[in-house]
């Protein structure tokens, strides 16, 4: 899968179970308490795929998530800040 920038470069992300650099189609984008916590947890959220992601940060306080596909699809978990996203006129 492309990244969403257009290339075919592998990315920096290693899937645990393969070794291999994470194939996602999402990019993620966290907002937490701290730069450390949005980090962590916007790979650990790639990983996991937004479903699974979901649950995570609904047990979390004060943390919103955000996955983007190339598409455009756009799927969100908040606990915490709203995430508001601008439409094309």
């Amino acid at each position: 899968i492309p990244s969403l920038l257009g290339k075919d470069s592998p990315g920096h992300i290693i899937d645990p179970e393969t070794g291999q650099p994470v194939q996602t189609e999402f990019a993620v984008s966290v907002i937490a308490k701290t730069g450390m916590m949005s980090d962590s947890l916007s790979t650990t959220l790639l990983l996991l795929g937004p479903a699974k992601g979901r649950v995570l940060i609904q047990g979390m306080a004060k943390v919103s998530a955000v996955w983007i596909a190339p598409d455009a699809r756009v799927e969100t978990a908040m606990s915490g800040p709203q995430i508001l996203l601008g439409r094309k006129t």
